[in-house]
């Protein structure tokens, strides 16, 4: 009965216990959604252990976009994947749990396996290297405190060992300044 209950692809696990005389109780546990994995099928829904578990609809979008993973990673080894998604997740819970930014405003975590991970918060860009990534929130936070905006469009570059490198972003990168001339009214 509990692995009946399993297929259903929002329940994670069940357990299933009779209770004499005449009752059946059943206990599941749901996946909750936190972010979207970006496959080459479309996009799923991952949970919070980083467990992709059901294909998203047009109504879950408001989450996350992990993207970078998928078959040439799980070719290099195939723990890569997982593990690099459980580290994107993990990035995502701290940069809203040391307030750096609010979860909700985190729109894409890109990982590629040799330069590491961009986070996208709306107007920045927060380029982490693929190793010691607490060190890195460590130096974003030290950014911070000091009167760097993340709300503004910044890139700012975690990877090299010891420094952190802070550029604004133009529209050349993609995203508009706030210094560009508006044309029109």
């Amino acid at each position: 009965m509990a692995r009946g209950v399993e297929r259903h692809p929002w329940i994670r696990s069940a357990e299933v216990r009779r209770e004499w005389p005449s009752t059946v109780r059943i206990t599941v546990q749901e996946h909750v959604p936190v972010a979207l994995l970006r496959t080459p099928h479309g996009l799923v829904q991952v949970d919070e252990q980083g467990e992709p578990f059901l294909e998203a609809g047009a109504d879950d979008l408001d989450h996350p976009h992990l993207t970078g993973f998928g078959p040439d990673l799980d070719a290099l080894h195939p723990d890569l994947s997982r593990l690099a998604i459980r580290d994107a997740l993990w990035l995502i819970r701290e940069v809203g749990q040391r307030g750096l930014v609010p979860q909700e405003r985190v729109s894409e975590v890109a990982f590629d396996p040799s330069a590491g991970f961009t986070v996208y918060t709306g107007r920045a860009r927060i380029a982490f290297g693929p190793a010691d990534l607490d060190t890195q929130l460590d130096r974003l936070e030290i950014l911070v405190s000091g009167g760097l905006s993340l709300q503004s469009a910044t890139y700012v570059d975690l990877a090299p060992a010891t420094v952190a490198i802070v550029r604004p972003l133009s529209s050349a990168d993609g995203v508009p300044s706030p210094l560009a001339p508006s044309h029109g009214g």
